[in-house]
């Protein structure tokens, strides 16, 4: 059986030399998926785009404070909710990362969640770095 603090270190290094691999590039979104489901659309990407990181920066603002108060069900629904909303907009990193916090909180090693959700704010900088680019308005 694998401990879950040893799979998130697992995921965390497997991210880490996939980083390395592109020049310390790691892409946190995926244009792709989005762009496949609208069919093109550009507002309804816009659209999207935007209300996920008005409702995402409060996930990652609760998988915090889960952690600080050892709050597993906090931590389990917070977790889940950012990972499949993450993933739906093509924002895999977050979405895996998310993963392996609710695995720990599920486990119960709240120990552990906490030291991973450390991380999770500034994966989420990153992500709506990128997605400010996306979502900026384009030169006429």
């Amino acid at each position: 059986m694998i401990l879950a603090s040893k799979l998130v270190g697992n995921i965390h290094r497997v991210v880490g030399l996939r980083h390395a691999e592109l020049g310390g590039n790691l892409k946190q979104y995926d244009p792709k998926y989005l762009e496949d489901m609208s069919a093109g659309d550009e507002e309804f990407v816009r659209d999207i785009l935007s209300t996920f990181l008005e409702t995402a920066g409060d996930l990652v603002a609760a998988l915090t404070e889960a952690g600080e108060t050892s709050n597993a069900e906090k931590a389990i629904y917070a977790a889940h909710t950012l990972k499949g909303s993450s993933r739906s907009v093509g924002a895999v990193p977050l979405g895996d990362l998310c993963e392996a916090l609710e695995k720990l909180a599920r486990a119960g090693d709240m120990d552990g969640f906490r030291e991973q959700a450390k991380v999770t704010p500034d994966t989420f900088a990153l992500l709506r770095q990128e997605l400010g680019v996306v979502l900026s308005p384009k030169a006429a």
